[in-house]
């Protein structure tokens, strides 16, 4: 298996971390912010469980695009967890990780999670998994891409779910399985389809293809949870334990009174969050207030790494996402 697109954690997903950490506790709007979280948090965890169990298939001509969102024909996007690329057919993977009983019902297309005393409703997986199909076969159709057969599976990643069909009369549909039974599946599958339909050059050509029409869902989430930028918590958090309490010493370091972490780039994951909620430019005056900075040439020091234009006050920095 080859991944030519590394699945890394969604652009979403690092916003709702970052508004985690800056939106107060008695903002209105922070357990929308919190259970969204923990929903999208969810999914990538089961997409990760998913990529361990291609992981311990052999690595013939297969090649693996996890996290793909696209547009259809008709303008709108459809995303993928797992896009399976191979000389003899293509696999859409679903993920699901939901965890506590899963009751399907094929006559009205809907899951029913019970969770103690909870009960919440999700999409047919099977069905939304068939979705994705027909919009990647036009979208291929297109392409102008030899036709190769086009599978589906709806993968249940969590070890603690049951699933039960709604009635006796209903089966489980043959594309509805748990993660550990992927591998199985897949080498059932690779043994079922032995002609080859495309090149293993002209697929990595379509993998190309497909990653520049990869369009992340990026909304603006301060605009999405009815976050004003001037509500945001300042200051430098602590990389480790995110508390508010780093410190700068005189020997050009911060360290955390929480936990005792020491850091020289600590102020960088901080600038992380400006770019993810505010702005992906900033100036002098706005760095020291996000930062808590009273020194502007403190500030200027700081910012030295980064891209400048225009000159005095008016200098803005182009700022970069840093990778630790």
């Amino acid at each position: 298996m080859i991944f030519i697109k590394e699945r890394t954690k969604p652009i979403y997903l690092l916003k709702l971390e970052a508004a985690l950490r800056r939106v107060p506790d008695t903002h209105p709007n922070k357990q929308k912010i919190l259970k969204e979280y923990l929903k999208q948090q969810s999914g990538y965890r089961g997409e990760k469980t998913v990529d361990y169990y291609l992981s311990l298939l052999p690595k013939e001509q297969t090649i693996l695009l996890p996290n793909l969102r696209l547009k259809n024909n008709n303008n709108f996007h459809f995303q993928m967890d797992t896009l399976v690329l191979t000389p003899r057919f293509f696999l859409i993977i679903e993920s699901k990780n939901s965890a506590g009983e899963l009751i399907y019902d094929t006559e009205t297309n809907e899951l029913v999670r019970r969770k103690g005393t909870e009960i919440e409703i999700f999409s047919d997986p099977v069905l939304q998994v068939e979705r994705q199909k027909l919009q990647l076969i036009e979208l291929l159709q297109s392409f102008n891409i030899p036709p190769a057969p086009l599978l589906t599976l709806a993968v249940l990643t969590n070890s603690s779910v049951t699933l039960k069909m709604k009635s006796d009369q209903m089966k489980v549909p043959g594309n509805l399985i748990r993660a550990e039974a992927l591998p199985n599946k897949l080498t059932e599958i690779h043994y079922s389809n032995k002609k080859e339909y495309i090149a293993y050059q002209d697929l990595k050509r379509l993998g190309r293809i497909l990653i520049k029409r990869d369009q992340p869902y990026n909304p603006n989430v301060l605009e999405k949870f009815n976050v004003k930028k001037e509500e945001l918590i300042c200051g430098i958090h602590c990389p480790s334990c995110f508390n508010f309490n780093m410190r700068k010493s005189r020997q050009g370091h911060w360290k955390c009174e929480t936990c005792s972490l020491i850091s020289k780039e600590a102020f960088r994951f901080s600038i992380n969050d400006y770019l993810l909620l505010v702005n992906n430019v900033i100036k002098n005056s706005e760095f020291r207030r996000f930062l808590n900075i009273k020194a502007r040439r403190s500030a200027v020091r700081l910012l030295s790494n980064y891209k400048k234009t225009g000159n005095k006050k008016a200098t803005t920095y182009h700022l970069t996402y840093y990778k630790s």
